[in-house]
């Protein structure tokens, strides 16, 4: 059995880097890098992360409107937000 392991791996390697000499070779162009601009300064007050346009929940505090990452932070900053509100 562990010859019959060892045969099929030799075979295996060899054949790896061999390609029939009527193919030819394949280029995958590469993926377009795309760049998005995120606001300047616009950040969920809670964790931090950068604006995201999927982000979906929002408040309104001392009439500004704050946008959330999560369920989950906009919870936090209703406990508290006095915590989260950087002053300048």
């Amino acid at each position: 059995m562990r010859n019959i392991l060892i045969i099929s791996l030799a075979i295996f390697i060899a054949s790896c880097g061999n390609t029939p000499a009527t193919s030819e070779a394949i280029s995958i162009p590469a993926a377009p890098v795309v760049k998005t601009e995120k606001p300047a300064g616009k950040i969920d007050p809670v964790c931090e992360m950068p604006f995201d346009k999927a982000w979906t929940e929002q408040t309104i505090y001392n009439g500004d409107t704050i946008t959330f990452c999560s369920e989950t932070c906009k919870k936090a900053f209703l406990g508290r937000p006095t915590k989260y509100i950087k002053h300048s």
